[in-house]
């Protein structure tokens, strides 16, 4: 997180209420720190845009979903983790922190890079949101896409490609390398020949 400075992952939002009457308040973070501005005793109006940052899960968070976890029968540990409006905090309490708060690049990554551009690549011959999740460094298993047997393979599975060579990208030779060729007869000598394309120039017939 410390390539890129503090204030390029800070995101701003408008409050169209006073924070104290969104019923889903807990559930934005805009809401969330707006709340805990007012906490601190600082004025938040409506109209107010309020900036935030979404953070990494602390340590003593991350132990204690690790034992929850652990625990038999325990069916709402995985509940229990942290969204990311409850790791939403303001500009000025990270630089406070001093480390201790860091930026979750991850969730910047999925959540607000991955999708816009997934969804530019959708035309793209082979781009699937696995594909793009690999170059941003991502699991792309978590990413899969299921496609049908024209994009992706006669057997139509689920594997997502990652591998996978668009057609664009490939050579002539490649991409056409189970078509039947094109034979042409010589109008000269009668001898059947391939033709290399209109772009080649055919070698000329013995006795030319």
């Amino acid at each position: 997180a410390g390539e890129l400075p503090l204030d390029k992952y800070v995101i701003t939002k408008g409050l169209s209420k006073h924070p104290n009457d969104y019923p889903d308040g807990k559930s934005q973070p805009h809401v969330r720190v707006a709340l805990s501005m007012i906490k601190h005793g600082r004025p938040v109006n409506v109209g107010d845009h309020v900036p935030y940052v979404i953070c990494k899960p602390l340590k003593e968070d991350e132990e204690e979903q690790k034992q929850q976890r652990q625990q038999p029968n325990n069916k709402t540990a995985a509940n229990k983790s942290k969204n990311a409006a409850e790791r939403a905090r303001h500009p000025e309490e990270i630089l406070r922190s001093n480390g201790v708060l860091q930026p979750d690049v991850e969730w910047y990554l999925t959540q607000q890079i991955l999708p816009p551009v997934a969804r530019l690549c959708e035309p793209i011959d082979g781009m699937s949101s696995g594909v793009i999740a690999q170059r941003l460094g991502l699991d792309a298993t978590k990413y899969k896409q299921m496609t049908g047997s024209s994009a992706y393979g006669e057997d139509g599975n689920d594997d997502d490609l990652v591998d996978y060579t668009p057609a664009s990208m490939l050579t002539d030779e490649e991409r056409f390398k189970d078509c039947e060729k094109l034979t042409i007869v010589c109008k000269s000598c009668g001898e059947e020949r391939e033709c290399p394309g209109v772009f080649s120039k055919c070698a000329p017939a013995e006795g030319d």
